[in-house]
């Protein structure tokens, strides 16, 4: 799609987890490139068949055709502008817990002759794991001592068993390894790596924290700490922090 007019679209949905009987949203926005011609652009959207849509909520002209089960929309897009087009679709069940739901959208662009497809993805009763990262220095500027802190929250639907976490540190930094705390589960470091595994039911969360140690320079300098969290169901995730 990166080498269409339009490949800087988007298909997205506005609950990663939800339940059977109640609606998600899915929004389309074509985007055309500022420095290219405008551009004769062709929207296919093949609904799941998971999914129920709400034919009064569709938005931006688009039409639905039930018996294929597609919305479709073209249009003129011109040079640095967009169209969006919105609907509702419900998941109908019954539906295992953690069912994932895939509806893909088909994208023409008429100008390069290229077509390429993106996919909103959510699941049903499933678990959903959010992370904070944090970094308290122990002095401002030229802080030689961070104290880090890892949150993970379950905002899902569902209890979470066997999660496995992993958070990149700062190459610059060096490990106090014996001050690692967590409030759950079995935390680990090593490879310039916070680990972390356990469970997390409906609405839990845990804490971790680390301290890390860095030689006095004159020179600022950003530093990143990146966790990776793979909760068994849905897709892994990713949350970063600089400081």
């Amino acid at each position: 799609g990166w080498l269409s007019d339009v490949g800087d679209s988007s298909f997205v949905v506005d609950q990663q987890v939800g339940l059977v009987g109640e609606p998600l949203t899915y929004t389309i926005t074509v985007r055309q490139m500022a420095n290219g011609p405008g551009n004769q652009a062709v929207i296919t959207n093949t609904l799941s068949p998971w999914l129920q849509i709400d034919l009064a909520s569709i938005s931006g002209g688009a039409t639905y055709d039930p018996a294929a089960r597609q919305l479709s929309w073209s249009g003129l897009v011109g040079p640095g502008s967009s169209h969006q087009i919105t609907y509702q679709a419900t998941p109908q069940g019954p539906l295992p817990p953690g069912q994932i739901i895939e509806n893909e959208v088909q994208m023409y662009d008429e100008v390069r002759d290229l077509s390429f497809s993106q996919t909103a993805t959510s699941w049903v009763n499933a678990p959903e794991i959010t992370a904070t990262i944090t970094a308290v220095p122990n002095q401002p500027l030229a802080a030689t001592t961070l104290t880090y802190t890892v949150s993970l929250a379950n905002v899902g639907l569902a209890d979470s068993t066997q999660i496995s976490t992993a958070v990149s540190l700062p190459n610059t930094f060096y490990i106090v390894t014996d001050t690692l705390a967590s409030s759950s589960g079995t935390p680990a470091v090593g490879d310039r790596r916070l680990y972390w595994t356990g469970d997390l039911a409906m609405a839990e969360s845990v804490t971790l924290t680390l301290v890390l140690t860095r030689e006095m320079t004159a020179v600022p300098q950003w530093t990143a700490a990146a966790a990776f969290i793979h909760d068994q169901v849905t897709t892994s995730t990713f949350f970063s922090d600089w400081i």
